[in-house]
């Protein structure tokens, strides 16, 4: 369980860092989370056929502005891996999903705030001259909360169940 919980953390990190630090390629998106994650669980038919069914419920979540959507990386692995896991079925997932999502979304404007105060310490680091930590406080901090907020939550919610 400690394998799995490791690589389904791992495949939300990247889920996370793709749609925030490695520019948009749709790694992020329902379709292909659940796809990883079915693979992981062994189901990749049914983490595809979960992940097809989330991603048009999610086909509108954008975010624009401030607004931040919910979390559909961290909702459809766990989703996913809950439904394969149990035995359930997709509806299960469906079930869940939005749920999850949401909540994961609260952690995401809490990472996003922390991330603000990275900035500020980039401003000051760059005002004494001293690029070696702008370039730290630019990429370093950022880069591993937001790796730590897809990874955390998926790996202790598999491993605890």
């Amino acid at each position: 369980m400690l394998l799995t919980a490791t690589l389904l953390g791992l495949i939300a990190a990247l889920g996370i860092l793709d749609g925030r630090l490695l520019g948009v390629s749709m790694i992020d998106r329902p379709l292909v989370m659940c796809a990883l994650t079915g693979l992981v669980c062994g189901n990749l038919h049914e983490g595809i056929l979960i992940g097809a069914t989330l991603e048009l419920i999610f086909l509108g979540n954008v975010a624009i502005g401030a607004a931040v959507p919910p979390d559909v990386v961290t909702g459809s692995v766990l989703a996913t891996a809950f439904s394969i896991m149990s035995g359930r079925g997709p509806e299960a997932a469906l079930t869940i999903a939005i749920p999850i999502s949401m909540l994961a979304q609260t952690l995401g404007v809490l990472v996003r705030v922390v991330n603000a105060r990275f900035g500020h310490m980039a401003d000051r680091y760059a005002a004494q001259g001293n690029t070696r930590m702008v370039a730290v406080m630019h990429l370093g901090g950022p880069t591993l909360l937001y790796f730590l907020s897809g990874f955390l939550p998926v790996f202790f919610a598999i491993l605890l169940g």
